[in-house]
């Protein structure tokens, strides 16, 4: 385009020129650029939540990654205490006393003394708090009968309570024999935990094998990948 020869009418060109191109800059600015920042912002925002969701999973992830290690753990314990050491008491042909007996028999043989242990019978452990649910385990009783000095009496005290430390001594009586100075007759009560339902321990068992099973690490993996 030829401008024209008159100097005004050139600056009037040059005016609109100026004009015109700020005003391209505008619509630059408000139409095109301000629309990307815009975006650009809520872009960073949704990342930002994306980012934190993320971490909240990990964190949830890990929590129960390690619940699911403790709860191995106090199975596993409760099976080794419960059921491999013996320290809650398991019935033998139905009834509870010959394993007690066999306990008390084992334990006061290797002091060459004779024990007679006699069943007082099962009750109920009280519950945490009113309504609550009913405890897993319950007490049996059981009655030892004994003649001896105060010196095997201790150990054999000792020996029964490191041999189950889970068992109960009490209501002990201890009584003078005139025929016999040095022996005494001895009467205490033990007290076994005992299975309030003896299905409890399968089911404990079952549970155990199901968080160590292919589906239990699947499940834990399918938590990893959420």
């Amino acid at each position: 385009m030829k401008l024209p020869e008159d100097r005004k009418e050139r600056t009037k060109i040059y005016v609109l020129i100026g004009i015109g191109a700020a005003f391209v800059l505008y619509a630059t600015v408000f139409g095109v650029l301000r629309p990307l920042m815009r975006n650009r912002g809520e872009k960073i925002a949704a990342i930002e939540e994306l980012s934190a969701k993320l971490q909240a999973s990990k964190t949830k992830i890990d929590q129960m990654n390690k619940s699911r290690g403790r709860n191995i753990e106090t199975l596993s314990r409760i099976i080794l205490l419960a059921d491999e050491k013996g320290y809650v008491l398991k019935p033998r042909l139905g009834n509870y006393l010959l394993s007690a007996r066999d306990f008390v028999e084992k334990h006061a043989g290797e002091l060459n003394l004779e024990a007679e242990v006699r069943e007082v019978g099962i009750s109920q452990l009280p519950q945490a708090s009113a309504g609550g649910e009913p405890r897993s385990l319950n007490v049996y009783t059981a009655t030892v009968n004994a003649e001896c000095g105060l010196h095997d009496l201790i150990r054999l005290l000792e020996g029964i309570e490191k041999g189950n430390p889970y068992l109960c001594v009490s209501g002990m009586s201890v009584a003078g024999q005139s025929k016999n100075p040095a022996s005494h007759a001895v009467s205490f009560q033990l007290q076994w935990p005992v299975w309030a339902d003896l299905s409890r321990l399968e089911t404990i068992k079952e549970n155990l094998r199901d968080l160590r099973s292919p589906r239990g690490r699947a499940a834990a993996k399918t938590g990893e990948e959420t």
